[in-house]
């Protein structure tokens, strides 16, 4: 009871993401005054898309390798995914960098957040089938900043079966009044009764194949974790600010695997469109 509660607390209220945003704005301060506010950045076409539409379909698609999902059987039971890249580390890094190193990708990434993005975390999510919905399985938006985005690629086809990245499109989530205090859950019903939405008719569902890349700002569209009947594996590469309203915790991405991701950003992608401070 007392962990459900604190859960609550820390991941649902927003007051403690802006409390903890004007935290993170103070303490990135000091790097501010030092080394300046923000990077040069180029027009994108990409990033003016994904204002426009929350998401996009690059037309392209990456080598990702293949990875043996036996022995991870179970390990997501009871939750709606658990990370394997600390488990095939070398190998979802390789195909991170190699994404992050597109000079198009990485025009797209500084021109979204004004020349100061930050690589927030590296996930390679594996999702099973369940029998019940889990909390993330129900439509919400994220709140991990004002402005978030993920690279989204599958390292598995991923059909309606698999749990494809599901949401409503922009201008209907747009028609989602937000609780003022609380990051809300609803169901198909919810929408209905209290937005007058019709999820089942406006929904937008991402398949694809391997390789497939997709780019989403998740705080923008209204949408639901995987709910699969297969599994699936997906790699996510997710930038903020440099002061999100929550740095994710333990799970995330600590400070040595950044700067370990920036020094290999360096050396695939010399002079590139990301700042070392993204990787700071």
């Amino acid at each position: 009871m007392i962990h459900n509660v604190a859960s609550f607390v820390r991941w649902r209220l927003k007051p403690n993401r802006w409390a903890a945003k004007g935290v993170n704005l103070v303490a990135d301060l000091p790097r501010r005054l030092a080394h300046g506010e923000r990077a040069p950045t180029r027009p994108s076409a990409l990033a003016d898309t994904l204002v426009r539409d929350g998401y996009l379909t690059l037309e392209r698609r990456v080598a990702v390798p293949e990875i043996d999902l036996a022995p991870h059987a179970g390990e997501a039971q009871g939750h709606a995914f658990v990370d394997l890249r600390p488990a095939h580390r070398d190998a979802v890094d390789r195909v991170a960098t190699q994404l992050l190193a597109d000079p198009e990708i990485g025009a797209m990434i500084a021109a979204y957040f004004d020349g100061r993005p930050w690589l927030w975390n590296v996930a390679l999510n594996f999702s099973e089938p369940s029998d019940k919905l889990l909390d993330s399985q129900l439509w919400h938006f994220d709140y991990g900043d004002r402005r978030q985005l993920h690279l989204l690629v599958y390292f598995t086809d991923v059909t309606e079966d698999c749990g494809p990245f599901t949401f409503l499109p922009k201008p209907i989530s747009d028609r989602v009044a937000r609780h003022p205090l609380v990051i809300e859950r609803k169901t198909d019903a919810d929408l209905m009764a209290e937005h007058g939405i019709d999820a089942a008719r406006h929904v937008v569902r991402l398949t694809g194949e391997r390789g497939q890349v997709f780019v989403n700002d998740p705080g923008v569209l209204m949408h639901q974790g995987a709910r699969c009947r297969r599994e699936r594996l997906a790699l996510f590469i997710t930038f903020t600010s440099r002061a999100p309203m929550s740095k994710g915790g333990r799970s995330t991405m600590g400070a040595g695997e950044r700067a370990r991701f920036g020094r290999m950003y360096a050396q695939a992608a010399p002079g590139g469109a990301l700042p070392q401070s993204a990787f700071d």
